[in-house]
């Protein structure tokens, strides 16, 4: 809900909003507006987490420092600051996570098994 809520506030401020502390009542609201997608991302999550431990999705050592080095390559003249951000252990566990999580969603699309559906008609649209 945090993330949630720093994102949108950001998003507002980008828009002309001013800096600042939002009233109460107004975060309160967005609050209320935001639980249901939280809910959901945190339930989507839990289930992903599952399924990579289900199916032993894992990620080698040396797989993420090749991931480390390549967003190293690509910050150019701040490659120096990027190695030094992945040295840190919270950082490293957090890419290896959103690498865990990357290719349990790629599995899950090989798995996935799709079937063509003729798209509802309306009523209304069949009298047409």
């Amino acid at each position: 809900m945090r993330y949630l809520l720093e994102r949108q506030q950001s998003r507002q401020r980008g828009q002309g909003a001013p800096a600042g502390q939002a009233d109460p009542a107004t975060l309160e609201e967005l609050r209320k507006e935001l639980r249901p997608h939280a809910e959901r991302q945190v339930r989507a999550t839990l289930i992903l987490e599952k399924i990579s431990e289900n199916e032993k999705v894992e990620v080698a050592e040396a797989e993420l420092q090749k991931r480390v080095d390549a967003v190293a390559r690509a910050a150019g003249d701040r490659a120096a600051d990027v190695k030094q951000y992945y040295a840190r252990p919270d950082a490293r566990e957090n890419l290896r996570s959103q690498m865990v999580m990357d290719r349990t969603i790629d599995l899950m699309l090989e798995r996935a098994q799709t079937k063509e559906v003729e798209p509802a008609v309306d009523a209304g649209e069949k009298n047409s």
